[in-house]
């Protein structure tokens, strides 16, 4: 038995490798099925771009899985596959319309649950080992980061570099632990020391000038 959706969303696949206008009637023609059938699967041309979407989102997430079970910590390899999709999502015909109509038109049901089926196990596994806060759920954690991706796609378009940039320097300090090393709080404790001696000569060097304008 043939699957009409399936047969349905394949054309219109072809319609938009060819450069054609996407129309459901159109798809319908191209598939060989009739008009009211194709109705019965998509209420219209939007319902059939949402659909397409989803499967253009799904294979995006499925390549980005191989950067996220790469070994390494969590922010390396939270950080590669982010930029991966922030430079493939414009690229796809039918993603970069959705996030042309603006950032909140791909967050669907489907959408949030493939997400979070890529997303979800990497911040929890952060979130075991330490390098991950565990304030937040991981569900909105991963709904979160979907939103930061697609804004940035919206407002910095192609350049991959202050994308990265800022998803190093304000994503991820906002998903991590603060440093629990050793290492970490010598770090922060020396930091402290000389700021501290910085403000005492500030505050010497304060009061010679008062002293000598007596």
């Amino acid at each position: 038995m043939s699957d009409i959706r399936g047969d349905l969303l394949q054309a219109a696949e072809q319609l938009l490798a060819e450069g054609a206008p996407l129309s459901l009637e159109g798809t319908a023609q191209r598939a060989g099925v009739a008009r009211s059938t194709a109705y019965r699967y998509f209420s219209g041309r939007d319902d059939l771009l949402l659909h397409l979407a989803n499967i253009r989102s799904s294979r995006l997430l499925d390549k980005a899985l191989a950067l996220v079970a790469r070994e390494g910590a969590a922010a390396v390899r939270l950080t590669e596959a982010m930029v991966y999709l922030f430079q493939a999502i414009p690229a796809d015909d039918v993603l970069s319309q959705f996030v042309n109509e603006g950032p909140g038109s791909l967050d669907q049901p489907a959408a949030r649950e493939a997400a979070y089926t890529f997303l979800g196990p990497l911040v929890t596994e952060a979130q075991e080992r330490g390098e991950f806060s565990t304030d937040y759920p991981p569900l909105e954690a991963v709904r979160w980061l979907v939103a930061q991706l697609l804004t940035s796609v919206a407002v910095l378009h192609d350049d991959v570099e202050q994308f990265r940039k800022w998803f190093q320097w304000f994503v991820l300090p906002a998903l991590m632990s603060a440093p629990a090393t050793p290492e970490a709080a010598g770090a922060v404790s020396a930091a402290l020391r000389t700021h501290i001696r910085a403000l005492e000569q500030l505050a010497d060097r304060i009061d010679t000038s008062t002293n000598l304008n007596r």
